[in-house]
């Protein structure tokens, strides 16, 4: 009976294709694919970036697929989006955007008419009932209507909450893998030049 060997697991080396800019400067650029696994984000993120046109890319495809430059991602990747919103950087194609004012419009309708504690203070109470709803699974829309408070202020709350660490982040399993640390795995790839630009 012979044993099957196991097989040595190779080292990851992601593809790299480095071309010059108009300045002479040289750019890093990846597939999208590669650029997700570096920067430890979902392929449909980094494809939503190059969507918008805030990635810059190859001016020809290679194997069949335009690359993608790094330095861009990584730049998008730790900027916060309140800095990139205000810097002009919408990273949310139009079309999914109008389709989540739609839903967010539907929800301020659905609770609007429960909102009688609108613009009251939170008690502890409120709290309470916020942290304890979020931890059972609980739709954002149901603890607006028990607690009388619209959607908005409900959502802002959650966020309030998780931004002060009493919520954990809401992150699925796959989510938590991703998360981690990617900036120095990522600035390993790009030149010296494109590391200086961004500090």
């Amino acid at each position: 009976m012979a044993v099957a060997a196991k097989a040595k697991r190779r080292r990851y080396y992601p593809v790299i294709v480095r071309q010059p800019d108009e300045n002479d400067n040289l750019v890093t650029f990846m597939p999208l694919s590669e650029l997700a696994k570096t920067l430890k984000v979902h392929l449909s993120t980094v494809t939503r970036w190059a969507s918008t046109g805030h990635l810059k890319r190859t001016e020809k495809k290679l194997q069949n697929a335009y690359n993608y430059s790094l330095a861009d991602a990584v730049y998008i990747r730790q900027t916060p989006s309140r800095e990139l919103y205000e810097r002009g950087i919408i990273l949310t194609p139009k079309m999914n955007r109008d389709a989540t004012l739609r839903t967010v419009a539907q929800y301020v309708e659905n609770t609007a008419p429960y909102a009688e504690n609108q613009g009251q203070a939170w008690d502890d109470f409120d709290l309470c009932e916020v942290l304890e709803a979020v931890e059972r699974g609980e739709r954002v829309e149901d603890i607006a209507k028990r607690l009388g408070r619209s959607w908005p202020a409900v959502v802002n709350k959650i966020h309030t909450l998780r931004e002060a660490g009493d919520l954990p982040e809401d992150l699925d399993d796959h989510d938590k893998q991703l998360k981690g640390e990617w900036r120095e795995g990522a600035l390993a790839f790009l030149t010296p030049e494109e590391r200086d630009a961004l500090s």
